[in-house]
């Protein structure tokens, strides 16, 4: 009986070894996860601020529509689910297109560098767009743009 006792007690040891063991590796796998969802984060961040740097530098007349779509365009390409999302709710639309609206809606939310600025690149983005899009007009000019549909112009 002894002998069953102290297997039992030895088996129970092993079996809380074991469980504290498997709770270890949840942590660690819990923190390996946050740390990765930390980065994640902080990479969408950085992406966001360099969408807004573009947007400033076309404002800024630092950048040409073509320079700032690509520029867009190169950021887009490293959020694929953002470009999946873009592509779902504009079915049909070109890369170009995406990244020209994407410019559009950081131009559209932008510190104004001076009175009317926004409104006439957002008109030369139309413009630049009305060949790629289904939807011309779609930029519209700030002020419109209040009173417009979340992600789309008017029309």
């Amino acid at each position: 009986m002894r002998y069953v006792l102290l297997l039992v007690g030895a088996l129970l040891s092993v079996l809380g070894i074991m469980i504290q063991v498997a709770g270890e590796r949840s942590h660690a796998e819990r923190a390996a996860r946050a740390a990765d969802l930390d980065a994640e984060c902080g990479a969408a961040m950085q992406r966001i601020g360099d969408k807004r740097r573009v947007a400033d530098a076309l404002l800024g007349g630092d950048l040409t529509i073509q320079e700032a779509a690509d520029r867009m365009a190169r950021i887009l390409g490293g959020e694929p689910t953002v470009l999946a999302c873009l592509r779902d709710e504009i079915p049909g639309a070109s890369d170009e297109e995406l990244a020209l609206r994407q410019v559009a809606t950081f131009v559209r939310t932008a510190d104004r560098p001076e009175p009317g600025r926004a409104d006439q690149v957002l008109r030369e983005l139309d413009a630049a767009m009305s060949a790629l899009s289904a939807d011309p007009g779609w930029v519209a000019t700030s002020s419109e743009a209040e009173t417009a549909a979340p992600g789309r112009g008017p029309g």
